[in-house]
């Protein structure tokens, strides 16, 4: 089985069922890898990044007051 992508007259790339085959084979092997990749990686530098745009102060109480000015007790 051969698919071809034509535009125009000219053929671009012909893709036959081994090129496939070889391709979902990779794919399967890669996909655990990019999901691990992600979960330990990408997602806690997002997370942090996120968590970078809010002030969070873990043992102070903060007293704002009336014109949104804080200080810590």
């Amino acid at each position: 089985m051969n698919i071809s992508v034509q535009s125009g007259n000219s053929k671009i790339s012909k893709i036959s069922s081994l090129q496939l085959q070889k391709f979902a084979t990779i794919l399967v092997f890669l996909a655990p890898a990019l999901v691990l990749f992600t979960v330990f990686l990408i997602y806690p530098i997002a997370q942090s990044a996120y968590y970078s745009l809010f002030l969070i102060l873990v043992f102070s109480v903060v007293e704002v007051k009336a014109d949104g000015r804080g200080r810590n007790k």
